[in-house]
């Protein structure tokens, strides 16, 4: 069986996260946290790709990962964890759900870490590493990311948290402020080329239940 051109370009990248993690490892966190790639298969022409800010490092993990290879299955249709569930939500109410089961996951940053900034329960912020290190790991991870998504071409990126779409979309704008009209809710951009929209973090920011809607009406309207 011949393998598609979007498997080779992956697994090489998976052979270069593999190098670097190596390279660095005793400085993230001693080697405690680990790396992740893709939520599943690489998926050639996706109707979604989504993209966060990093993985996470949950209160509950334990051991490092280490990823030599794509997971077989996609977690984002099944998993329990509140992220997935509430990207489901989201989907089903703007009648996309079927969009998922062909959807690719990934992150700007592949390092794992329990949090970004540092916080008062936080075992791992990622702030604590070396600005040296982060600046190197933070840009050469970015640029993957945008040459997958070049690669990839989804029709449309959702990009979950406002603050890493300001930093990697270009020609945003915003379409949705919330209802107390204080924060952005929802805006529009692009990456590599392809179209973007960047919403506020499904887990990380109280937003209302109406305003999900708007996000889902929008979606619905932008993802074909």
């Amino acid at each position: 069986m011949i393998e598609p051109p979007a498997h080779d370009r992956v697994r090489r990248l998976y052979g270069r996260v593999n190098e670097l993690w190596s390279e660095h490892r005793d400085d993230l966190f001693g080697g405690a946290c680990g790396f992740s790639v893709l939520s599943g298969p690489p998926i050639e022409r996706p109707q979604v790709m989504i993209i966060g800010a990093n993985p996470g490092f949950g209160v509950d993990d334990d051991q490092p990962c280490v990823e030599e290879t794509w997971p077989a299955r996609s977690y984002i249709q099944d998993a329990q964890w509140p992220l997935a569930r509430k990207i489901r939500a989201i989907f089903a109410e703007a009648g996309r759900s079927s969009h998922l089961e062909r959807a690719v996951q990934t992150n700007f940053l592949f390092f794992k870490s329990s949090t970004i900034k540092f916080a008062d329960d936080s075992r791992y912020p990622w702030e604590a590493v070396a600005s040296g290190v982060r600046t190197k790991l933070e840009r050469w991870c970015a640029d993957e990311v945008e040459e997958l998504v070049g690669a990839l071409e989804p029709e449309i990126v959702l990009v979950l948290g406002i603050a890493p779409f300001d930093v990697h979309v270009r020609d945003a704008s915003t379409v949705l402020m919330d209802r107390s009209g204080r924060r952005r809710l929802l805006a529009a951009g692009r990456i590599a080329g392809r179209p973007a929209v960047g919403i506020l973090h499904p887990t990380g920011a109280q937003v209302a239940g109406a305003d999900w809607s708007r996000v889902a009406a929008v979606l619905a309207e932008r993802i074909g």
